[in-house]
């Protein structure tokens, strides 16, 4: 399932690449691209004797989010990718490991007829998850005691097929939905299956489910060097738990200061009904109540910068 999985995403990203370069001189007319690439270090030292105290800190972040676009005639094809990754060290020797707090990998791509001046015959298919291994950490001493690893790469990962219909009111806004989603959940690693994969509807490594979703979409360069993205995801599943929304939201504010120099935010809102946190526990520490929470996870970045857009509908 790993190896099938990245055949996909290799896929996609290469065949887009291909394309248009493999593509007559006037065929790269109908290719937009964008992306944002921003990395982040900072290294925090101080001598054995040091009078004001303090722990030394290492942290480092990268962040690349890209697209590449095709459109001819009645026909398109959106290809973006997210890719995500910060680290971080507070305190010395070689039994203070690097703790991850940034980890995101996230493919889409969408092929549509327009049958319409603003409709379209969508199939759209998604993939997420993520590089490397993720622990736990209590809140007290979050870097000493950490619980887990309670995650790795494709575990979990999603993917997402749908066919259905896209609607652009305007330029910088695009609604997809589609009324037959198929939905993977992918847990390659046994232990972590019953924190993410209901036990009672199958122990083996991936669940499917048959949904609808809602997708909606901004992109806007609002003010100069000014740029929001938006990416808002909704699923509900027919067959389990009707009624019930899966949410995947993610949102980035980018401003550039300088050529090489911007200031971003960037958050990620997540709700799955299936994955399961403990609410409650007893005096010894056991669980004694567990359920669905919301997740929230937002970053600030002031740090090397680079923007490109060439991109359908992006104005500028």
């Amino acid at each position: 399932m790993k190896q099938f999985v990245l055949s996909i995403l290799c896929l996609c990203i290469l065949g887009s690449f291909a394309q248009a370069q493999d593509t007559t001189a006037v065929d790269t007319q109908y290719w937009q691209y964008a992306g944002i690439f921003s990395f982040n270090f900072n290294r925090l030292d101080n001598s054995k004797y040091w009078q004001a105290g303090g722990l030394p800190v290492i942290t480092a972040q990268g962040d690349i989010r890209a697209a590449a676009n095709y459109q001819r005639n009645r026909i398109t094809w959106n290809n973006s990718i997210i890719m995500a990754l910060g680290t971080q060290k507070q305190g010395k020797g070689d039994s203070v490991d690097f703790i991850k707090n940034l980890d995101q990998l996230e493919l889409t791509s969408s092929f549509g007829y327009r049958y319409k001046p603003k409709w379209l015959g969508t199939v759209l298919l998604n993939f997420r998850t993520q590089f490397a291994e993720g622990f736990e950490f209590p809140d007290d001493q979050p870097t000493v005691n950490r619980i887990g690893p309670v995650s790795n790469f494709m575990a979990p990962g999603y993917l997402e097929l749908g066919i259905g219909i896209e609607y652009n009111p305007a330029p910088p806004l695009t609604f997809f939905y589609t009324p037959a989603n198929m939905k993977a959940t992918i847990v390659r690693i046994p232990e972590f299956r019953p924190r993410y994969i209901p036990q009672d509807i199958t122990t083996g490594s991936t669940r499917i489910e048959l949904g609808s979703k809602l997708t909606i979409r901004y992109q806007q360069e609002i003010l100069p060097k000014f740029i929001i993205t938006s990416n808002a995801n909704f699923f509900m599943n027919y067959l389990q738990n009707f009624g019930n929304i899966d949410v995947n939201w993610d949102a980035l504010v980018s401003y550039q200061l300088q050529e090489w120099l911007a200031i971003s935010f960037g958050t990620l809102l997540l709700y799955d009904d299936d994955v399961k946190f403990v609410i409650e526990t007893d005096g010894m520490g056991n669980p004694t109540r567990v359920g669905p929470r919301t997740q929230f996870q937002y970053n600030l970045t002031v740090g090397i910068t680079y923007n490109f857009v060439s991109f359908l509908g992006l104005n500028r």
